[in-house]
């Protein structure tokens, strides 16, 4: 009678009460030689009056018990050898493991007794496990040294990768080995990690999807050079990096969209500005920096770069700082206010090409230069009211000078220096400029200037003075013509 041996894992772990132990055990749907009659049921365990419902257990005794469908059949068996120890738990395992989705509890197996020739023989037709004596060896056993190629790792996600060993087989997990963008091992590009605005660099652009998984609604691709702003970028179930994109160039992203953040797809943005200037005051300009991809924009002041009368970036005319007189040149005119300041009250506006005389110019807080102004062409101004020094509506003034003369004597006369525009007069004195005895200025007569004999002419007559002074002296007598 051939012993046969199948193992079931839950009554390995169970004592019987009998001095043999067990050598064959039968479980699912074990193969049974076609000599044998085996219903794989039920059994009662007489020893300790316990019922069991695992199968048919064969003992290294006289008899094998079977339930009462055997009807009290009794198989007599060779004469069992002695009692060897049986292989533990987990050196049986995994014969387990192998035969257990074999086996259907309750099923009636009929079987023949096996051939003495056929012993040992193992065939996928029987699949009977031979008995195997386990024998414990005085040597342990050797523990695998592993090793690994260029072929056993494997991308597993953005966090880890496999490894196998080349000798035994082992797989297991273990972090990436980040050099530079990419693990030394597998060869995954390091992910990003943060929120930011990035680049599409992969050339059939990159997927967007509805969720945090490329097993969720794609929504979209966005086309290679674009760029996409991402916010919440974390690490996802799968193990990869995913990030919610609320921008896609220069438009806000409606639907929810998630990207994965592959460094082999993305990259970094980098701007592509455009540069705007406008007048802040007459001491500094807002420049405006906008990139075309993103829509980012910054917006910083400086102070101008006068060329000639204008700023060379934001065109601004240069204003004048000083006081003095000035000439309206827009064509407009010049509005003068109340105060320092534009939305204050408009008080008139002065015409082209009148002069304006002004006072206390300074820069206010808004950045501007203001004057006060005192004089209206040659009409001063009573109210207080006020100018912006601006030099694309006012220039310094030129005087259009009229002159009067007036003799003073007869070596000197004086001159009146009067400008029609403004009201700015002075006087000045000079030597006649006599032409045949008679001053081209003020008409003054040239005098004799030799002793000798001389004839009245004047109808008037002429006065005579005790000293050589001028005529408002104390005249002696008056000589007739």
């Amino acid at each position: 009678m051939q012993k046969i041996k199948v193992v079931l894992e839950a009554l390995l772990s169970f004592t019987m009460g009998i001095n043999l132990p067990p050598i064959e055990i039968f479980a699912e749907e074990a193969k049974i030689p076609e000599d044998y009659s085996v219903f794989a049921e039920h059994v009662h365990d007489e020893h300790c009056n316990h019922e069991h419902d695992y199968g048919l257990i064969l003992w290294q005794d006289d008899h094998i018990h079977l339930n009462e469908s055997t009807e009290d059949k009794m198989i007599e068996q060779e004469e069992a050898p002695e009692a060897t120890e049986l292989p533990s738990l987990d050196e049986e395992s995994e014969v387990f493991s192998e035969l257990s989705d074999e086996f259907t509890i309750g099923e009636q197996i009929e079987t023949k007794e096996l051939p003495e020739e056929s012993e040992n023989q193992n065939t996928e037709e029987d699949a009977i496990i031979q008995e195997t004596d386990f024998t414990e060896s005085s040597e342990p056993m050797a523990t695998c040294s592993h090793t690994y190629s260029a072929s056993s790792y494997t991308v597993l996600n953005h966090t880890q990768h496999t490894k196998k060993c080349t000798k035994c087989g082992t797989v297991t997990k273990e972090n990436h080995n980040w050099s530079g963008d990419k693990c030394s091992n597998c060869g995954c590009y390091k992910p990003f990690t943060s929120n930011g605005t990035y680049d599409v660099i992969a050339s059939s652009g990159v997927q967007l999807y509805s969720g945090n998984s490329s097993g969720t609604t794609k929504v979209k691709v966005v086309p290679k050079d674009t760029a996409i702003t991402v916010t919440n970028v974390a690490t996802a179930s799968s193990g990869y990096y995913w990030g919610k994109v609320t921008k896609v160039g220069t438009s806000t992203q409606s639907s929810e969209a998630y990207v994965c953040m592959k460094s082999s797809e993305l990259k970094v943005h980098s701007h592509s500005n455009t540069t705007s200037y406008e007048a802040a005051g007459h001491t500094q300009h807002t420049k405006t920096t906008t990139c075309t991809k993103c829509g980012a924009t910054s917006t910083v002041k400086e102070n101008h770069n006068w060329s000639g009368d204008k700023c060379s970036n934001c065109g601004c005319y240069k204003p004048f700082t000083s006081n003095g007189t000035y000439d309206v040149t827009a064509s407009a005119g010049v509005p003068l206010y109340s105060d320092k300041r534009e939305n204050s009250t408009l008080v008139r506006t002065v015409p082209k090409d009148t002069a304006i005389t002004v006072t206390d110019v300074a820069a206010t807080n808004s950045g501007y230069y203001w004057g006060k102004v005192t004089k209206i062409g040659t009409a001063s101004q009573t109210s207080p009211v006020y100018v912006c020094m601006r030099s694309s509506t006012l220039k310094t003034h030129t005087h259009n000078h009229e002159f009067s003369y007036n003799t003073k004597n007869n070596i000197l006369h004086t001159i009146k220096i009067t400008c029609p525009a403004c009201g700015e007069t002075s006087t000045e004195t000079e030597p006649h400029n006599f032409n045949n005895g008679v001053c081209t200025k003020c008409s003054a007569w040239e005098p004799y200037k030799v002793n000798g004999g001389y004839v009245v002419v004047n109808e008037k007559g002429i006065s005579t003075y005790p000293e050589n002074k001028e005529e408002h002296g104390k005249e002696i007598r008056a000589l007739p013509k």
